[in-house]
Protein backbone atom coordinates (compact mmCIF):
# COMPACT_ATOMS: atom_id res chain seq x y z
CA UNK A 1 0.00 0.00 0.00
CA UNK A 2 1.44 3.35 -1.04
CA UNK A 3 1.71 5.81 1.90
CA UNK A 4 0.06 9.20 1.65
CA UNK A 5 2.18 11.99 0.14
CA UNK A 6 2.69 13.64 3.51
CA UNK A 7 4.03 10.46 5.10
CA UNK A 8 7.77 10.15 5.46
CA UNK A 9 8.16 7.37 2.88
CA UNK A 10 11.36 5.94 4.31
CA UNK A 11 9.44 5.11 7.48
CA UNK A 12 7.91 2.04 5.82
CA UNK A 13 11.31 0.40 5.54
CA UNK A 14 14.35 1.42 7.56
CA UNK A 15 12.57 3.12 10.46
CA UNK A 16 10.67 1.71 13.42
CA UNK A 17 12.18 -1.73 13.72
CA UNK A 18 12.47 -2.79 10.11
CA UNK A 19 13.51 -6.37 9.57
CA UNK A 20 17.11 -7.26 8.68
CA UNK A 21 16.29 -7.80 5.01
CA UNK A 22 14.50 -4.48 4.52
CA UNK A 23 15.95 -1.69 2.45
CA UNK A 24 15.10 1.90 1.70
CA UNK A 25 12.47 2.42 -0.94
CA UNK A 26 13.71 1.37 -4.36
CA UNK A 27 10.47 0.44 -6.10
CA UNK A 28 9.85 2.10 -9.44
CA UNK A 29 6.37 3.07 -8.26
CA UNK A 30 7.90 5.96 -6.33
CA UNK A 31 9.89 7.39 -9.23
CA UNK A 32 8.66 10.90 -9.79
CA UNK A 33 5.58 10.45 -7.57
CA UNK A 34 6.91 11.22 -4.10
CA UNK A 35 7.71 14.78 -3.04
CA UNK A 36 11.31 15.40 -2.09
CA UNK A 37 11.65 15.50 1.67
CA UNK A 38 12.44 19.06 2.71
CA UNK A 39 12.05 18.77 6.48
CA UNK A 40 13.25 16.16 8.99
CA UNK A 41 10.90 14.18 11.18
CA UNK A 42 12.78 15.10 14.34
CA UNK A 43 13.55 18.79 13.92
CA UNK A 44 16.67 20.84 13.39
CA UNK A 45 19.85 19.63 15.06
CA UNK A 46 23.48 20.65 15.57
CA UNK A 47 26.31 18.20 14.98
CA UNK A 48 29.59 18.44 16.89
CA UNK A 49 32.90 16.60 17.02
CA UNK A 50 32.53 13.32 18.91
CA UNK A 51 35.14 14.17 21.53
CA UNK A 52 33.45 17.45 22.37
CA UNK A 53 30.34 15.62 23.60
CA UNK A 54 29.88 15.59 27.35
CA UNK A 55 30.01 12.19 29.04
CA UNK A 56 26.21 12.25 29.30
CA UNK A 57 25.79 13.18 25.62
CA UNK A 58 28.21 10.48 24.55
CA UNK A 59 26.39 7.80 26.57
CA UNK A 60 23.04 8.85 25.10
CA UNK A 61 24.48 8.65 21.60
CA UNK A 62 25.82 5.16 22.28
CA UNK A 63 22.47 4.11 23.75
CA UNK A 64 20.52 5.41 20.75
CA UNK A 65 22.90 3.61 18.37
CA UNK A 66 22.42 0.37 20.27
CA UNK A 67 18.66 0.91 20.14
CA UNK A 68 18.80 1.03 16.33
CA UNK A 69 21.02 -2.05 16.31
CA UNK A 70 18.68 -4.08 18.53
CA UNK A 71 15.49 -3.33 16.57
CA UNK A 72 17.03 -4.05 13.14
CA UNK A 73 16.99 -0.46 11.84
CA UNK A 74 20.76 -0.15 11.90
CA UNK A 75 21.23 -3.34 9.92
CA UNK A 76 18.73 -2.09 7.36
CA UNK A 77 20.68 1.09 6.65
CA UNK A 78 23.95 -0.83 6.52
CA UNK A 79 22.57 -3.23 3.93
CA UNK A 80 21.37 -0.34 1.78
CA UNK A 81 24.84 1.17 1.74
CA UNK A 82 26.39 -2.19 0.91
CA UNK A 83 24.02 -2.68 -2.02
CA UNK A 84 24.65 0.83 -3.24
CA UNK A 85 28.38 0.13 -3.32
CA UNK A 86 27.86 -3.06 -5.29
CA UNK A 87 25.77 -1.21 -7.89
CA UNK A 88 28.35 1.54 -8.34
CA UNK A 89 25.83 4.31 -7.72
CA UNK A 90 27.14 5.80 -4.47
CA UNK A 91 30.94 6.02 -4.86
CA UNK A 92 33.54 6.97 -7.46
CA UNK A 93 31.39 9.64 -9.05
CA UNK A 94 29.61 12.94 -8.56
CA UNK A 95 26.79 11.36 -6.52
CA UNK A 96 29.25 10.41 -3.76
CA UNK A 97 28.84 13.53 -1.62
CA UNK A 98 25.14 14.31 -2.20
CA UNK A 99 24.08 10.66 -1.78
CA UNK A 100 25.90 10.30 1.52
CA UNK A 101 24.59 13.66 2.75
CA UNK A 102 21.01 12.47 2.30
CA UNK A 103 21.75 8.98 3.61
CA UNK A 104 23.33 10.00 6.91
CA UNK A 105 20.70 12.71 7.44
CA UNK A 106 17.94 10.10 7.20
CA UNK A 107 19.94 7.79 9.45
CA UNK A 108 20.29 10.63 11.95
CA UNK A 109 16.52 11.05 11.95
CA UNK A 110 16.15 7.36 12.80
CA UNK A 111 18.69 7.84 15.59
CA UNK A 112 16.77 10.82 16.96
CA UNK A 113 13.54 8.84 17.01
CA UNK A 114 15.27 6.95 19.81
CA UNK A 115 16.33 10.15 21.60
CA UNK A 116 15.46 13.65 20.36
CA UNK A 117 18.38 15.11 22.32
CA UNK A 118 20.91 13.11 20.28
CA UNK A 119 22.56 14.33 17.09
CA UNK A 120 25.03 12.52 14.86
CA UNK A 121 28.54 13.59 15.91
CA UNK A 122 31.38 13.77 13.42
CA UNK A 123 34.80 12.22 13.88
CA UNK A 124 37.55 14.63 12.83
CA UNK A 125 40.29 12.10 12.08
CA UNK A 126 42.85 14.86 11.54
CA UNK A 127 42.87 15.31 15.33
CA UNK A 128 44.21 11.76 15.61
CA UNK A 129 46.72 12.39 12.86
CA UNK A 130 47.99 15.37 14.88
CA UNK A 131 48.90 13.18 17.86
CA UNK A 132 52.51 13.17 19.00
CA UNK A 133 52.25 9.42 19.48
CA UNK A 134 50.78 6.88 17.10
CA UNK A 135 47.12 7.43 16.32
CA UNK A 136 46.30 3.86 17.28
CA UNK A 137 46.62 5.03 20.90
CA UNK A 138 43.92 7.69 20.51
CA UNK A 139 41.29 8.01 23.20
CA UNK A 140 38.87 7.03 20.42
CA UNK A 141 39.77 3.39 21.05
CA UNK A 142 39.15 3.18 24.78
CA UNK A 143 36.05 1.58 26.26
CA UNK A 144 34.38 4.88 27.10
CA UNK A 145 34.52 5.93 23.47
CA UNK A 146 34.40 3.65 20.40
CA UNK A 147 35.94 0.57 21.98
CA UNK A 148 38.23 -2.00 20.38
CA UNK A 149 40.53 -0.60 17.71
CA UNK A 150 42.15 -3.82 16.58
CA UNK A 151 40.47 -7.17 16.14
CA UNK A 152 36.89 -8.14 16.89
CA UNK A 153 35.01 -5.34 18.61
CA UNK A 154 34.48 -7.06 21.95
CA UNK A 155 34.96 -4.08 24.26
CA UNK A 156 33.29 -0.72 24.54
CA UNK A 157 29.73 0.42 23.75
CA UNK A 158 29.47 -1.62 20.53
CA UNK A 159 30.94 -4.87 21.84
CA UNK A 160 29.47 -7.93 20.16
CA UNK A 161 28.05 -6.14 17.13
CA UNK A 162 27.66 -8.26 14.01
CA UNK A 163 27.83 -7.66 10.28
CA UNK A 164 26.26 -9.88 7.63
CA UNK A 165 29.56 -11.76 7.56
CA UNK A 166 30.29 -12.23 11.24
CA UNK A 167 31.68 -10.15 14.07
CA UNK A 168 32.39 -6.46 13.57
CA UNK A 169 36.15 -5.93 13.27
CA UNK A 170 38.64 -3.05 13.10
CA UNK A 171 42.32 -2.91 12.34
CA UNK A 172 43.32 0.70 12.92
CA UNK A 173 46.62 1.88 11.56
CA UNK A 174 47.77 -1.41 10.04
CA UNK A 175 46.67 -0.93 6.45
CA UNK A 176 47.86 1.26 3.61
CA UNK A 177 45.44 4.07 4.30
CA UNK A 178 46.01 7.32 6.15
CA UNK A 179 44.10 9.76 8.26
CA UNK A 180 43.00 13.18 7.11
CA UNK A 181 45.70 15.86 7.15
CA UNK A 182 44.89 19.48 7.81
CA UNK A 183 47.15 20.67 5.01
CA UNK A 184 45.22 18.51 2.53
CA UNK A 185 41.91 19.87 3.84
CA UNK A 186 43.24 23.42 3.59
CA UNK A 187 44.16 22.80 -0.03
CA UNK A 188 40.66 21.57 -0.83
CA UNK A 189 39.28 24.77 0.63
CA UNK A 190 41.16 26.81 -1.96
CA UNK A 191 39.17 25.24 -4.81
CA UNK A 192 36.02 26.57 -6.42
CA UNK A 193 34.88 23.68 -8.63
CA UNK A 194 32.76 20.88 -7.16
CA UNK A 195 34.12 18.59 -9.88
CA UNK A 196 37.72 18.86 -8.65
CA UNK A 197 36.79 19.11 -4.98
CA UNK A 198 34.59 16.01 -4.97
CA UNK A 199 37.21 13.81 -6.60
CA UNK A 200 39.97 14.88 -4.20
CA UNK A 201 37.82 14.65 -1.08
CA UNK A 202 36.74 11.13 -2.01
CA UNK A 203 40.43 10.15 -2.13
CA UNK A 204 40.91 11.43 1.42
CA UNK A 205 37.74 9.59 2.47
CA UNK A 206 39.03 6.35 0.95
CA UNK A 207 42.34 6.62 2.80
CA UNK A 208 40.58 6.93 6.16
CA UNK A 209 38.47 3.83 5.46
CA UNK A 210 41.65 1.89 4.68
CA UNK A 211 43.41 3.19 7.79
CA UNK A 212 40.55 1.96 9.97
CA UNK A 213 40.63 -1.47 8.35
CA UNK A 214 38.33 -4.31 9.30
CA UNK A 215 34.73 -3.77 8.24
CA UNK A 216 35.43 -0.15 7.36
CA UNK A 217 37.76 -0.95 4.48
CA UNK A 218 35.09 -2.56 2.30
CA UNK A 219 31.41 -3.12 1.65
CA UNK A 220 30.67 -3.83 5.33
CA UNK A 221 31.66 -0.29 6.34
CA UNK A 222 28.22 0.92 7.38
CA UNK A 223 27.97 -1.87 9.96
CA UNK A 224 30.46 0.09 12.07
CA UNK A 225 29.12 3.21 13.88
CA UNK A 226 32.36 4.92 12.85
CA UNK A 227 31.01 4.99 9.31
CA UNK A 228 28.37 7.61 10.09
CA UNK A 229 30.74 9.73 12.16
CA UNK A 230 33.39 9.54 9.43
CA UNK A 231 30.92 10.59 6.76
CA UNK A 232 29.63 13.42 8.92
CA UNK A 233 33.24 14.71 8.97
CA UNK A 234 33.46 14.43 5.19
CA UNK A 235 30.21 16.40 5.10
CA UNK A 236 31.72 19.07 7.39
CA UNK A 237 34.54 19.62 4.91
CA UNK A 238 32.07 19.75 2.03
CA UNK A 239 29.92 22.31 3.83
CA UNK A 240 32.93 24.57 4.41
CA UNK A 241 33.66 24.28 0.70
CA UNK A 242 30.06 25.13 -0.19
CA UNK A 243 30.23 28.27 1.93
CA UNK A 244 33.44 29.25 0.16
CA UNK A 245 31.86 28.65 -3.24
CA UNK A 246 29.07 31.07 -2.46
CA UNK A 247 31.06 33.73 -0.58
CA UNK A 248 34.34 33.76 -2.52
CA UNK A 249 33.94 31.95 -5.82
CA UNK A 250 30.61 33.38 -6.92
CA UNK A 251 29.29 29.85 -7.46
CA UNK A 252 25.87 28.57 -6.41
CA UNK A 253 26.71 25.27 -4.66
CA UNK A 254 23.14 24.02 -5.04
CA UNK A 255 23.44 23.92 -8.83
CA UNK A 256 27.15 23.16 -9.34
CA UNK A 257 26.53 19.54 -10.36
CA UNK A 258 28.83 18.55 -13.25
CA UNK A 259 27.57 16.60 -16.25
CA UNK A 260 28.15 12.90 -15.55
CA UNK A 261 30.13 10.83 -18.07
CA UNK A 262 27.98 8.89 -20.50
CA UNK A 263 28.98 5.57 -18.96
CA UNK A 264 28.11 6.69 -15.39
CA UNK A 265 24.37 7.24 -15.59
CA UNK A 266 23.82 6.47 -11.90
CA UNK A 267 25.85 9.58 -11.06
CA UNK A 268 23.90 11.93 -13.31
CA UNK A 269 22.24 14.91 -11.64
CA UNK A 270 18.69 13.79 -12.44
CA UNK A 271 19.22 10.12 -11.58
CA UNK A 272 17.21 8.86 -8.61
CA UNK A 273 19.31 8.06 -5.57
CA UNK A 274 19.80 4.38 -4.90
CA UNK A 275 17.64 3.34 -1.95
CA UNK A 276 16.08 6.80 -1.67
CA UNK A 277 14.17 7.19 -4.90
CA UNK A 278 12.25 10.17 -3.61
CA UNK A 279 15.53 12.07 -4.10
CA UNK A 280 17.51 12.79 -7.23
CA UNK A 281 21.28 13.10 -6.95
CA UNK A 282 21.13 16.86 -7.37
CA UNK A 283 18.75 17.09 -4.38
CA UNK A 284 21.73 16.27 -2.18
CA UNK A 285 23.24 19.59 -3.29
CA UNK A 286 20.26 21.62 -2.09
CA UNK A 287 20.52 24.33 0.55
CA UNK A 288 17.62 22.91 2.56
CA UNK A 289 19.87 20.36 4.26
CA UNK A 290 21.74 23.07 6.12
CA UNK A 291 18.81 25.47 6.31
CA UNK A 292 16.21 22.95 7.52
CA UNK A 293 17.97 19.83 8.80
CA UNK A 294 21.26 20.43 10.58
CA UNK A 295 24.34 22.55 11.07
CA UNK A 296 27.77 22.11 12.65
CA UNK A 297 29.60 23.58 15.59
CA UNK A 298 33.05 25.00 14.93
CA UNK A 299 35.73 22.35 14.54
CA UNK A 300 38.08 22.14 17.54
CA UNK A 301 40.94 24.60 17.18
CA UNK A 302 43.54 26.04 19.52
CA UNK A 303 41.75 29.36 19.09
CA UNK A 304 38.63 27.92 20.77
CA UNK A 305 40.64 25.90 23.30
CA UNK A 306 39.87 22.70 21.40
CA UNK A 307 36.19 23.20 22.21
CA UNK A 308 37.08 22.79 25.90
CA UNK A 309 37.15 19.03 25.43
CA UNK A 310 38.99 16.93 28.04
CA UNK A 311 39.75 14.46 25.23
CA UNK A 312 41.69 17.01 23.17
CA UNK A 313 44.61 19.37 23.74
CA UNK A 314 46.28 22.17 21.83
CA UNK A 315 49.70 21.16 20.58
CA UNK A 316 51.43 24.53 20.59
CA UNK A 317 54.26 23.25 18.40
CA UNK A 318 51.88 23.03 15.45
CA UNK A 319 49.06 25.24 16.75
CA UNK A 320 46.51 22.50 16.18
CA UNK A 321 44.35 20.38 18.42
CA UNK A 322 45.18 16.71 18.88
CA UNK A 323 43.50 13.75 20.47
CA UNK A 324 44.69 12.59 23.84
CA UNK A 325 45.97 9.05 24.29
CA UNK A 326 44.25 6.28 26.22
CA UNK A 327 47.67 5.02 27.37
CA UNK A 328 50.66 6.69 29.01
CA UNK A 329 54.14 6.94 27.54
CA UNK A 330 57.23 6.88 29.74
CA UNK A 331 60.42 8.76 29.00
CA UNK A 332 61.82 5.61 27.42
CA UNK A 333 58.84 5.34 25.08
CA UNK A 334 57.32 2.35 26.89
CA UNK A 335 53.56 2.21 26.67
CA UNK A 336 51.71 1.65 29.93
CA UNK A 337 47.98 1.30 30.29
CA UNK A 338 46.77 3.87 32.80
CA UNK A 339 43.19 2.61 32.79
CA UNK A 340 41.99 5.70 30.97
CA UNK A 341 43.87 8.18 28.85
CA UNK A 342 46.92 10.36 29.18
CA UNK A 343 45.93 13.72 30.66
CA UNK A 344 49.32 15.35 30.32
CA UNK A 345 48.41 17.12 27.09
CA UNK A 346 51.46 18.47 25.34
CA UNK A 347 53.88 16.31 27.32
CA UNK A 348 53.43 13.30 25.04
CA UNK A 349 56.67 12.05 23.54
CA UNK A 350 57.43 10.42 20.23
CA UNK A 351 57.46 11.19 16.54
CA UNK A 352 54.60 13.29 15.23
CA UNK A 353 52.70 11.59 12.46
CA UNK A 354 52.21 15.06 11.03
CA UNK A 355 55.97 15.19 10.38
CA UNK A 356 55.82 12.11 8.17
CA UNK A 357 55.39 13.12 4.51
CA UNK A 358 52.11 11.94 2.96
CA UNK A 359 52.42 9.04 0.54
CA UNK A 360 50.28 10.96 -1.91
CA UNK A 361 50.42 14.62 -2.77
CA UNK A 362 47.21 16.19 -3.97
CA UNK A 363 47.88 17.79 -7.30
CA UNK A 364 47.66 21.53 -7.64
CA UNK A 365 44.38 22.86 -8.97
CA UNK A 366 44.55 22.88 -12.71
Amino acid sequence: MKPAPDVYLIGEKCFNGAGPDAQLLTSEEFNGTAPAIRLPLTGYRTRQEYRTLSVSQRKRFHKAMNGLYKDGTYRCFARVHRRGMSQGSTHAGYAFLPWHRAFIALFEDALRLKDRDVSLPYWDSSLDGNMANESKYSVMWDNAHMGTGRGEVNEGPFAGWQTVKGNLTRNVGRGKGKLARQDSINYLLTLCSFDKFSKELEKIHNGIHKWLGGAMKGSLAAFDPLFYMHHAFIDVIWEKFRQRQRATCGVDPASDYPPAPVDSGAHAAEYYMFGMRFFKNIDGMADYWINNWYNYTDTPMCANNCSDSPDLYCDKDINMCASRSHVSFGDDGIVTDDGGYNKTGGDETGTHLRDVPPTEVIAADG
